[in-house]
């Protein structure tokens, strides 16, 4: 067994988190080496007519990755920096030695392909890792370079604005100061409530001093030192649900007065209090199926095999940057941003001082892609292979292991109490993931189980506290929580919010400009706000009846099309109260829960649990969120009269509607059994959510998941050695493996002194 078996990051290939030393300062474990030193080759690996050589810089760059990874591993005991840094000269030979043989695979048509063949960057060369790549492969490695470059000088630029704003307060007079204060503009952009995430520009903070004698100072930005209680829109670790928190900007200015003949400091404060709310889940897009014969590059899906036009025509072709030559023309560029032209200045710095340039980085890029390319190129042959006959048996013998595991955690129906103890194990798993639901039990209720989505609208701290203190009888309670439901507001949220979209007008609060978002319905930008008559209210209320009443309305309407099938009604159904769900909703968990809850668990409120039967009761079809009324409040269903279910909790208001109802197709108190493979795969096929997912499609994709990386590790161990060298722990002294000496050529010496470097030797 390997001396790094312990280790969680083992693995032949762990790709290096290439742009880490541009921002960053370097690992403290790295001592200061120049150019020719850092860049030279410590290891060179030679095969068939490749060269690959593996500097002092890469070990570093990915033993700083390792570390930053596996820091707290190596606090805890569980490995060394030595192990760490073993493992990084070893993956880095191991790396090196798979690049040559990688290579002529991929740029040979016979090992892949005449398609890739006729795009390869190097025409069918194979002198260097990018040579192999695809056209589109080649575009990914620049593109994520670029980008990765890109978003340094954004973070660089941000930090060069926000030290120029400590400047002005130094040309402020510090004596005899009465107040500080906000500038008009300031008070206009601050908001009382702000959302989780939400960013606040330094710059619009503007403050002025007001003197003893009534005059005022100009306008002046907050610098960093003045910030007491800087903005925040992060939770605090105690708040796990993300209730709404009090927070503040608290702003200090330090008055200078003389007492008694010494200098002292008198502190002036200026605060800002806002809410800070957590904005609602966003239903998540479903998962798309891998295809290997594609790439994705800026978020454009192209195939592998795409030509230079065809990513041209999608605005996704990237070559690579001379960053220099960028910063030279920003510099004679005239009105030029100067942060930006800092932000040039130090990217380009740090790379110096980490002897690195940006040949550097895509020749890291390409390597990574190299390895990237031959793992797709592996397991779509692989796929290629395989035919669904093998697949099927495959995913046969898995279920059967699945049926046999499964069934072993329940009891055997012959003993005592086995009965209620199976069910309760039953209604537990079903809880927990009905994904993973290869067997079940006789149960008795089988058929009435199933799930509901849920519409909550929460009670405000107010009106929970107004119900508390009138709470008396039952009944009581009911007209009291009828009464605060008349006076409840709610906003709709935006199911397009993304908060990081871009929007000068709705994001970064410009008046003068106006929205960038050109799509239907609300901006991205803005957590909550609804479309009413052609225009964007942001933040708009509205009451929760009005809701209610129109949910239940359009439901109704739906239930009542008698031009659809009913499998049609109850798709259109629950698509509509999960659209409500979403833009209304304030239980966080039941977002992107996709069968929704248990309708029987135990763990719910009893008035949960109530509605929930009720909704079941007057109809078990997916999409029913109707149940009979209660317009007497006596706890009486009145016969035959129908309408949009709700209740009341500790928590506020809830509707429920049908979402899932797994086993309606089942027999009560029957057992799952199987005559034939063709039963099983029948079963295996029955979706198990909401998106239409299957136990067949997940066996499915683990069989085929298995082949593809038994297929890659293969090709791996067969094309890479063992063991590489051998370490001699007392003086560091390296001893190549003899059968690949003529191979691998290491400088001995320099490895030994980069250990003896990190060990303090």
């Amino acid at each position: 067994m390997s001396r790094f078996s312990k280790l969680r990051i083992v693995a032949l290939i762990v790709f290096v988190a290439l742009m880490a030393a541009i921002v960053l300062p370097s690992c403290a474990f790295i001592r200061i080496n120049d150019d020719r030193v850092a860049n030279e080759a410590l290891i060179t690996v030679t095969r068939n007519g490749i060269v690959i050589n593996v500097s002092k810089n890469e070990i570093n760059d990915y033993f700083y990755t390792l570390y930053s990874q596996n820091a707290s591993y190596v606090q805890q005991g569980y490995y060394t920096v030595e192990q760490l840094l073993d493992y990084a000269v070893e993956s880095k030979m191991k790396t090196a030695y798979l690049l040559t043989e990688a290579m002529p695979f991929l740029a040979t048509a016979e090992s892949t392909s005449n398609q890739r063949f006729a795009v390869l960057s190097g025409g069918g060369a194979f002198v260097n890792p990018v040579d192999v790549l695809t056209h589109a492969e080649k575009s990914l490695a620049v593109w994520s370079v670029n980008k990765n470059m890109d978003d340094s000088l954004e973070s660089l630029r941000e930090s060069a604005y926000i030290e120029s704003l400590n400047e002005p307060v130094k040309k402020i007079s510090k004596e005899d100061v009465a107040s500080i204060h906000f500038t008009a503009a300031t008070l206009a952009y601050l908001k009382d409530v702000y959302y989780a995430g939400e960013e606040l520009d330094r710059g619009k903070l503007e403050v002025f001093v007001k003197y003893d004698d009534d005059t005022v100072s100009n306008d002046f930005p907050v610098s960093g030192t003045m910030l007491k209680t800087p903005f925040s829109t992060e939770f605090g670790e105690e708040n796990s649900s993300k209730t709404p928190e009090e927070k503040k900007i608290e702003i200090v200015f330090e008055e200078t007065k003389v007492v008694n003949g010494d200098i002292e400091t008198e502190e002036h404060t200026l605060t800002h209090e806002y809410t800070l709310k957590s904005t609602r889940a966003t239903k998540n897009d479903p998962e798309e199926e891998e295809d290997l014969s594609k790439v994705e590059i800026n978020e454009i899906k192209i195939s592998r095999y795409a030509t230079i036009d065809e990513l041209i025509a999608q605005n996704i072709y990237f070559v690579e940057r001379d960053f220099q030559a960028e910063y030279d023309a920003l510099k004679k560029q005239v009105g030029s941003d100067r942060f930006l032209v800092e932000a040039y200045e130090d990217l380009l710095n740090n790379m110096k001082r980490s002897y690195k340039n940006s040949a550097y980085y895509y020749n890291s890029a390409y390597q990574t892609t190299v390895l990237s390319a031959l793992q797709a190129e592996l397991g779509m042959d692989t796929i290629a292979t395989l035919s669904e006959a093998e697949i099927d048996a495959e995913i046969l013998e898995d279920f059967d292991y699945l049926y046999a595991t499964a069934k072993a955690g329940y009891k055997d129906i012959t003993l005592p109490g086995a009965s209620a103890d199976n069910k309760k194990t039953f209604e537990e798993k079903i809880t927990e993931d009905i994904s993973k639901m290869y067997y079940y039990p006789a149960v008795e209720d089988l058929t009435g189980t199933f799930y509901v989505y849920n519409i909550l609208f929460n009670f405000t701290t107010e009106q929970t506290e107004f119900l508390n203190a009138h709470s008396g009888s039952e009944e009581d309670l009911k007209l009291y929580q009828e009464y605060v439901k008349d006076s409840m507001m709610t906003k709709a949220a935006n199911p397009n919010y993304d908060p990081e979209y871009e929007c000068p007008l709705h994001k970064d609060g410009d008046t003068e400009a106006t929205c960038s978002y050109e799509g239907e319905g609300v901006c991205p930008a803005v957590p909550f706000g609804k479309i009413v008559d052609s225009a964007l209210v942001i933040d708009y209320e509205e009451k929760v009846v009005d809701v209610m009443a129109r949910l239940e309305t359009e439901l109704k309407a739906i239930y009542d099309d008698t031009e659809m099938t009913p499998a049609e009604i109850s798709v259109a159904a629950l698509s509509k109260f999960e659209e409500y769900m979403y833009m209304y909703n304030e239980d966080p968990g039941i977002m992107n829960k996709s069968i929704g809850y248990y309708g029987k668990n135990s763990n719910f409120q009893k008035p949960f649990l109530d509605l929930a039967e009720d909704v079941f009761e007057e109809s078990g079809v997916v999409g029913n969120a109707f149940a009979w009324t209660d317009t007497d409040l006596d706890g009486i269903k009145d016969s035959g009269e129908v309408g949009l279910g709700y209740t009341f909790s500790s928590y506020g208001i809830h509707l429920e509607a049908i979402s899932f109802v797994p086993f309606a197709g089942d027999t009560d108190d029957q057992e799952l059994t199987f005559a034939s493979d063709a039963e099983k795969i029948a079963y295996l096929k029955r979706t198990y959510d909401n998106t239409g997912k299957t136990y067949y499609d997940d066996l499915r994709k683990s069989v085929i998941d298995a082949k593809k990386n038994t297929r890659y590790t293969d090709y791996t161990s067969q094309n890479t050695p063992e063991k590489v060298y051998e370490r001699d722990e007392e003086d560091n002294k390296f001893t190549i493996e003899k059968d690949i000496k003529k191979e691998v050529f290491i400088e001995s010496k320099k490895l030994q002194e980069l250990f003896d470097e990190y060990m303090g030797k």
